[in-house]
């Protein structure tokens, strides 16, 4: 095989790849979170802590949480960040948003969710101070 035909099967995998995993993550929104302290035996939270201050050690004024989720780890770095920093959560499943809104909504945090793709992020280089 050539290599524009290694390539082109490679990007036939990804896509089917992608689709399978949005299918799943479409599919257990309401269940993601309970599933995750679960299987974490609640190792979790304590991980997300570490990464909300990790995310913030250089005092970010833009932050972004890629593939979001749920939101806990936005949220918790919402909680922990200064009231000028702006926080924005992206993922590509809506679903995920959805519960992710509700939760900052409920928590009165002022974030911003947008559903996008990791490979193709919607905002401009250097948009954000820190990534988490």
């Amino acid at each position: 095989m050539d290599n524009a035909a290694n390539q082109a099967q490679k990007n036939m995998d990804i896509k089917a790849q992608s689709g399978f995993l949005h299918r799943i993550f479409t599919a257990i929104p309401s269940r993601y979170d309970i599933i995750n302290h679960l299987m974490t035996g609640g190792m979790d939270i304590l991980w997300r802590k570490k990464a909300a201050r990790e995310c913030l050690a250089l005092k970010p004024r833009k932050v972004l949480d890629i593939c979001c989720g749920t939101g806990d780890l936005t949220l918790a770095v919402s909680k922990l960040a200064g009231k000028n920093t702006r926080i924005t959560g992206l993922d590509y499943s809506r679903s995920m948003l959805d519960v992710a809104t509700h939760k900052a909504e409920k928590a009165d945090y002022k974030i911003s969710f947008v559903a996008g793709d990791l490979a193709a992020i919607p905002f401009p280089r250097e948009s954000f101070d820190s990534l988490c």
